[in-house]
């Protein structure tokens, strides 16, 4: 199910649900050659989530982030580049917004390679609710 598809009280049941499994997808729009259309690494992630979307019970799927860390990329025009502290800041928000409404368990489908670090500091340090409570 899609959460961008659920009113707000549909959303608060599902989301109240320790079982069920937020997905993310995340990519970048960059060049990607001379034919590659600039949406590729968030189309694809898009699809499979699309695919998933009624295979499995208590998953849920999150509107697509389309955009990254695509410094390495910003010469070509198109692109557009978060950067990393950006990119970071917003996973996070996402991350947070839904944890507020109930979200417990999270998984992300990457597109983009760029994004890399940017998860991992996420999966890896503490969220400030975590900071909050060990004090």
């Amino acid at each position: 199910m899609q959460l961008a598809h659920l009113n707000w009280q549909e959303a608060e049941k599902v989301l109240a649900d320790p079982e069920t499994l937020v997905v993310i997808p995340v990519g970048s729009t960059e060049q990607h050659g001379s034919v590659g259309p600039l949406g590729t690494d968030w189309l694809i992630p898009q699809e499979l989530c699309r695919r998933l979307d009624g295979r499995m019970e208590k998953l849920l799927i999150a509107p697509v982030i389309p955009f990254g860390v695509a410094t390495h990329h910003i010469n070509f025009p198109g692109t557009i580049d978060l950067g990393l502290e950006t990119m970071i800041k917003v996973m996070g928000a996402v991350f947070e917004s839904l944890y507020r409404h109930g979200a417990r368990r999270f998984a992300v489908i990457n597109g983009h390679g760029g994004n890399d670090p940017a998860i991992c500091l996420l999966y890896t340090s503490p969220s400030p609710r975590d900071k909050r409570q060990s004090r």
